[in-house]
């Protein structure tokens, strides 16, 4: 209803598909879609991406690299920074590795590591009461973008916990769909 053609990209899941298989498959529904943009009447210029929590995680790993040619990044209760759970059975599992087996790979898999001098714009929001993915990750994405003078704006869902936000909360879809608009157009 707000104008947009809209897919849901479904991938692999660990621990039976461990790092980068999640990755994979996002990448290729993102080359499907791009192949079959004139069957659904999308114009490649102008694909963006919005993903939550490990879909939002996934989204910027794919979607930060220019290649990607994706025009904006809306992203909610992101995981960006996996170092901070170096002892997380979810991350672990995941990974299909501890940290200490493979710092370099978790790094990899940190989508604060993945950002370039020409990464697209990217909407974050989080809900300050969230303490399944804190919202110093969050704060730590944002920094890796501006760091490198990256487009990026940030929305704080006060009184929010991780699910709430993502059930019960309209102002961040009103806020996303505001900044796809402006970054497409």
């Amino acid at each position: 209803r707000d104008g947009f053609v809209v897919f849901n990209a479904t991938y692999r899941l660990a621990p039976k598909h461990t790092y980068p298989s999640a990755v994979d498959d996002l990448r290729d529904a993102l080359a499907w879609l791009k192949v079959s943009a004139n069957k659904y009447e999308i114009d490649i210029n102008k694909i963006s991406g919005w993903g939550y929590s490990a879909g939002a995680h996934l989204l910027l790993l794919v979607g930060l690299n220019p290649e990607a040619n994706l025009k904006a990044l809306v992203c909610g209760g992101t995981p960006a920074d996996f170092s901070v759970w170096k002892s997380s059975p979810l991350v672990k599992g995941f990974m299909g590795c501890t940290y200490e087996e493979n710092a370099a790979l978790w790094n990899e898999a940190s989508p604060v590591n993945q950002v370039q001098a020409a990464s697209p714009p990217v909407f974050m929001y989080h809900g300050e009461w969230d303490f399944i993915v804190e919202i110093a990750q969050m704060q730590k994405m944002a920094q890796a973008l501006e760091s490198k003078n990256r487009p990026v704006e940030t929305l704080r869902i006060p009184r929010m916990e991780h699910f709430g936000v993502y059930l019960f909360n309209r102002a961040w879809v009103d806020a996303g769909i505001k900044f796809i608009r402006e970054k497409i157009n």
